[in-house]
């Protein structure tokens, strides 16, 4: 608060006034007011999870030109937001020119190890027409070896690369090329969030920060129940959060093993074997389809029914259930087989 004295003539005397002006957001006869805003009340105290600040005068966003602060600590926010590793409640506050809002409190809560397994799924970009491509793949094997049950190759193929058709690409490679702007093959990237060198032991580096750095906070199980003689699935996911926030489910049809052409150091090969093949995308939608909000402590679940293809090998076909996160990128994954497949949840007592 800050008093201005205001001097009035009355009755030939000159008398002294004292006007309130509030500061601290508050409405006073009329005056501007400051409001700040955070865009949610808790994160997760692991240096990653951040809240950001909205900043009103009046009903005016002023958000670029005011300054936020952290009582707590005395750190002033940047637009980016505020994250913090050590968890504890923190006070914030806003000011504008003469104007401060009242203070905004969000809690920073401790990180516990989540009870699911995580599941990282390895997308690679790859073409029968892209003559390095296989030893790309040659170098990744040892990674997918070593981690069985953990990591998942996704092997996604474009519909024509370097003008040649590419009988194993769908349309949606394409939109993930262009998002993640990949621009040669063989590329491979992690949990639609970070690209690792097939050539190099970046994919062992990324996969490592992967399990450290990005922790489940979900579970995933996937059920499928084939039908033969309409040659459909009936495929349920089920997904189990620890903390609350909005996911999305995307949905693929994978195919092992599919026998086909393939360039290899400059010769065509017509007996090469292809690995986990994205056969299609349920509803065709990369980014997964809306399951909400989910609280935690919570289980959401959501089914559907998908056409199988004449030409797939039906002892060979997947179901990959990948939990997207509100980031955009994938939290955790599960499969199963597309005929009657059944994989729970998976949780780190289990493996005790």
């Amino acid at each position: 608060m800050r008093l201005i004295n205001k001097l009035k003539v009355w009755g030939g005397y000159i008398m002294a006034s004292l006007v309130i002006v509030s500061c601290s957001g508050t409405a006073a006869d009329g005056e501007a007011t400051l409001t700040l805003k955070a865009s949610k009340s808790s994160i997760d105290a692991n240096g990653r999870d951040n809240v950001t600040f909205t900043v009103t005068s009046s009903g005016l966003d002023v958000t670029k030109e005011a300054e936020v602060r952290c009582v707590t600590t005395g750190q002033v926010v940047t637009e980016k937001g505020f994250t913090t590793s050590e968890p504890k409640t923190y006070i914030f506050e806003a000011s504008y020119g003469d104007l401060v809002s009242e203070q905004v409190s969000v809690s920073a809560n401790e990180v516990k190890q989540s009870e699911f397994v995580r599941k990282v799924c390895l997308m690679e970009f790859t073409s029968i027409s892209c003559t390095f491509c296989p030893e790309g793949y040659r170098r990744i094997e040892p990674v997918l070896e070593q981690y069985p049950e953990q990591l998942y190759l996704l092997s996604m193929h474009p519909e024509y690369y370097s003008g040649t058709a590419d009988p194993l690409g769908i349309p949606q490679t394409t939109e993930l090329e262009k998002t993640f702007k990949i621009g040669s093959y063989p590329y491979t990237l992690l949990d639609m969030r970070e690209p690792a060198d097939a050539y190099s032991k970046n994919v062992r580096e990324a996969l490592q920060r992967s399990f450290d750095e990005y922790p489940a906070h979900c579970g995933v199980a996937v059920s499928s129940v084939f039908n033969e003689s309409e040659r459909k699935a009936q495929v349920t996911v089920k997904l189990h959060s620890e903390k609350e926030t909005d996911y999305r489910i995307a949905v693929y049809v994978v195919e092992d093993d599919i026998i086909s052409r393939q360039l290899d150091k400059g010769d065509w090969r017509d007996d090469y074997p292809h690995h986990k093949v994205a056969r299609s995308i349920v509803d065709g939608n990369v980014n997964g389809e809306k399951l909400g909000k989910v609280l935690a402590g919570e289980e959401a679940m959501k089914t559907w029914d998908i056409s199988l293809d004449q030409s797939w090998n039906i002892d060979n076909l997947y179901i990959y259930a990948l939990a997207i996160d509100e980031d955009g990128t994938v939290n955790n994954m599960n499969a199963c087989l597309v005929k009657n497949g059944d994989s729970g949840y998976a949780k780190v007592n289990d493996n005790d």
